[in-house]
């Protein structure tokens, strides 16, 4: 969900930054980040038009000359609303717009022109070539246009809600909490309503045959209105909202949604049947098409909005195209319903079809606040196009929703927090959320829960509400805990721990994706793809992961987008895969990924930083955790994989421990990266059961030198060194503590077909110093070895 930082100061004062807003409605449950817009032209400066004048042989073409500040240029523009006296920003020679077009010094119908004029679409900022951008207010001449954007453009915030929060699908909603938290008052919107039509039963009626479904149905006609485009803030504010804007009578029914949280469907009543609304179910294969010009198969479990002819809507999720309001209707009829969470959950999960409205139909709406949604949006269609508004509306509301009581214990309140609130601290916190309280005895706590917060039904939602309000940051810690154990079982994954702070040393950090994903990233890594859910949660949780992955890759997106170039994340975690034997069909591994982006931008900036990652760095990270578990020698081989580039399995032991590579360029397009990504999954079972019990223990330090030699022999080129290291490492005897390759050569010396490696060898004693002659004759032996094994050339004694 997406929170206008200005819009929501209508609705309550409050003196946080962007940043320091996200950080308070956070810290009440409300996870959010500020969306960093980053402008991708440069070049771009705000400038004055002087003067417009028509060029000889165009009936669309003007010269104007464009004061900057410092200079004035010539400049060739073909929009209609350029006039003398504005300001817009003017491209200037040398600019760069999206999609790298450069602007140069061109010459047209012989007059020169010196940068362009820009209309949103050329900026990125919008969809809209019908005119440029024109600068309402101040702005300094010269300005670079990205610091005039970031100055007066509305700061957007992203909020991650939990899946029961859906009151929060809204400005209202947010600030239903933030009000609460800073104890201010709650400001709603001001609806005044003029009906100077008929009565509305005269124009409309309303059925509701399937009550189960629709629990309540309300319902405005508005006669005569203009359809047309609607203003600027309006549109502003939609498009900051992820909303394209439409018409000034469909953007008002988005702007209530954004607004108030409650879904509406504008119709056009004209093409009403018999101007009559009934709500039942689908019949069994019954054909219907949306809006979008899609045709679905619909099921006795899909509810439909019809007319006197047949279904006009799928109810709570999309609109169909016979009825939908164009440039050519006059008369309209506004919904506004209650419909059946569970019932749109089932009817949007079973044709993959989610919208702005069923997303918050599906977590529950405000049953009683569907009324102020439909006067408000009522009140906005007359403002903007016109109209007579009906008198009175049509509330269809066969069996009404009775409030939520809740007995809540001071006592246990204060037991479960840690907490020693008095009864009149949590009463003030309950009602700050209009949570009411009645009159109450003793311990006890009588609470009446509005219809805005049908999530809250147990005295523990209660207890969670109060303990937002007093702030986490508050709550106690706890000294210790009463436990008691009846059984004790091994700890299978204890060394997991082990995994986790040896990364975290290294500078990585833990990524906690979800177990659930979408069945086309299921897919990605795993070729039977995943195990789909029989009632998922929506279309983006529908399969059991098979992979960490995808779920890496995509956290590394989100961070790339957020300006954080340097990723280094890892992730523990179950996967799934089908298999008949096992319970419930399906098979559980534990598997680590790990994910580092790569290339120049993946690297500080900073002199004493490394350079630059490329996927032996995630290697190396490999071998190092194996090695940090006294697993025996890690093998890389060069293999193949599924949406993998230069791809290695890893190997101990003879088992096969997990694949390494690069990301897909299909892949990295796919997650729409800047930047491309290295990333490993190795199975922790093997892991687990090959690392050497005593790892990581401390060893006292061996007081005698090391001796190092080095080693060069020509090999096939074709010789893997994973091969020829295992062979030094088997023939090097006791002493051997390690073998390093520095050196590739192929090449001008070197036979065709031939390669030269050099390897360092380091030798050491734990109760004394090596001579010179043990060594030697070590290394002779490793010589004779490599020579008989893989018919290699000593070059260096």
């Amino acid at each position: 969900m997406r929170i206008s930082y200005n819009w929501l100061q209508e609705f309550v004062t409050f003196d946080q930054t962007p940043d320091e807003l996200a950080a308070l409605l956070t810290a009440i449950g409300l996870e959010a980040t500020v969306d960093v817009k980053d402008y991708d032209f440069t070049g771009v400066v705000v400038g004055k038009v002087l003067s417009v004048a028509p060029m000889a042989g165009s009936d669309h073409l003007s010269l104007c000359q464009v004061d900057l500040g410092g200079e004035v240029v010539p400049v060739v523009c073909g929009a209609p609303n350029v006039k003398a006296g504005i300001l817009a920003p003017l491209a200037k020679v040398g600019a760069r717009l999206p999609g790298g077009h450069k602007i140069t010094k061109t010459k047209i119908r012989g007059q020169v022109s010196q940068g362009m004029i820009c209309a949103a679409d050329e900026l990125g900022l919008a969809d809209d070539h019908t005119g440029i951008i024109v600068i309402e207010g101040q702005a300094q001449l010269g300005q670079d246009f990205k610091d005039y954007l970031k100055s007066t453009v509305d700061a957007v915030l992203d909020l991650d809600l939990t899946p029961n929060r859906g009151d929060c699908f809204s400005h209202l909603g947010v600030a239903r909490d933030l009000a609460a938290k800073l104890g201010r008052p709650l400001r709603l919107p001001k609806i005044k309503l003029s009906e100077e039509g008929p009565p509305v039963e005269q124009l409309a009626r309303v059925d509701v045959s399937a009550p189960e479904g629709c629990h309540r149905y309300a319902a405005r006609v508005i006669q005569g209105v203009k359809i047309g485009p609607s203003p600027d803030w309006m549109a502003q504010r939609l498009t900051a909202m992820g909303l394209r804007p439409i018409n000034n009578v469909v953007d008002a029914s988005n702007y209530v949604l954004m607004e108030l949280g409650h879904p509406l469907h504008i119709f056009d009543y004209d093409r009403l049947a018999d101007h009559r609304i009934d709500v039942y179910f689908a019949k069994a294969g019954q054909k219907f098409t949306t809006l979008d010009g899609e045709q679905h198969t619909l099921s006795p479990q899909h509810l439909l909005i019809a007319d006197g002819r047949g279904a006009v809507a799928l109810a709570g999720i999309m609109g169909g195209h016979q009825s939908e309001v164009t440039d050519a209707t006059v008369n309209v009829l506004i919904e506004s319903a209650y419909f059946d969470p569970a019932v749109i959950r089932r009817g949007s999960k079973s044709l993959d079809l989610s919208t702005e409205a069923s997303r918050r139909f599906e977590r529950d709406t405000d049953v009683d606040g569907l009324i102020m949604a439909l006067d408000r949006v009522a009140m906005l269609i007359c403002e903007l196009a016109g109209g007579a508004l009906a008198r009175g509306r049509i509330d269809v509301y066969p069996q009404k929703h009775k409030p939520t009581r809740i007995s809540l214990s001071v006592k246990f309140t204060n037991r479960l927090l840690g907490t020693r609130l008095t009864r009149p601290q949590m009463q003030k916190h309950l009602q700050r959320l209009d949570i009411a309280v009645g009159s109450s005895s003793g311990d006890t706590l009588e609470c009446t829960v509005p219809t805005s917060r049908p999530e809250l039904t147990l005295p523990v939602d209660l207890i969670e509400e109060i303990a937002r309000m007093e702030g986490y940051d508050n709550l106690p810690t706890v000294d210790g805990v009463e436990v008691s154990f009846k059984s004790f079982s091994g700890d299978a994954h204890g060394y997991f721990t082990t995994v986790r702070h040896t990364l975290v040393d290294w500078g990585f950090y833990e990524h906690r994706g979800n177990t659930l994903t979408r069945g086309e990233h299921a897919g990605l890594y795993h070729e039977a793809g995943g195990i789909e859910l029989r009632n998922p949660l929506s279309s983006e949780l529908a399969f059991l992961r098979t992979s960490l992955i995808p779920g890496l890759v995509q956290a590394a997106g989100f961070n790339l987008r957020r300006q954080q170039k340097m990723v280094q994340l890892f992730e523990i975690g179950a996967v799934q895969h089908s298999d008949a034997e096992a319970y419930n069909r399906t098979r559980e591994t534990f598997r680590l990924g790990l994910i580092t982006t790569l290339g120049p931008g993946s690297a500080a900036t900073h002199w004493k930083q490394p350079p630059p990652k490329d996927l032996y760095f995630l290697k190396g990270i490999t071998a190092r955790l194996c090695h940090a578990l006294g697993l025996p020698e890690v093998e890389f081989a060069a293999t193949t994989a599924r949406n993998l580039d230069g791809a290695l399995q890893v190997t101990a032991a003879g088992e096969v421990l997990g694949i390494l590579g690069t990301i897909s360029r299909e892949v990295q397009e796919i997650f729409d990266l800047e930047l491309p990504v290295a990333v490993a999954e190795i199975d922790l079972e093997p892991l687990g059961r090959l690392r050497a019990p005593g790892a990581g223990l401390y060893r006292d330090v061996i007081p005698y030198p090391v001796v190092a030699r080095d080693l060069a022999i020509e090999v096939n080129a074709g010789e893997a060194a994973g091969r020829i290291v295992a062979t030094i490492r088997k023939n090097g005897g006791k002493y051997l503590r390690d073998v390093q390759i520095f050196d590739v050569y192929s090449g001008r010396g070197i036979a065709v077909g031939r390669k030269s490696v050099a390897f360092r060898l380091h030798f050491q004693a734990d109760d004394r110093t090596l001579t010179d002659e043990a060594v030697d004759r070590q290394v002779k032996r490793i010589a004779g070895a490599l020579e008989q094994a893989h018919q290699a050339h000593w070059r260096i004694s």
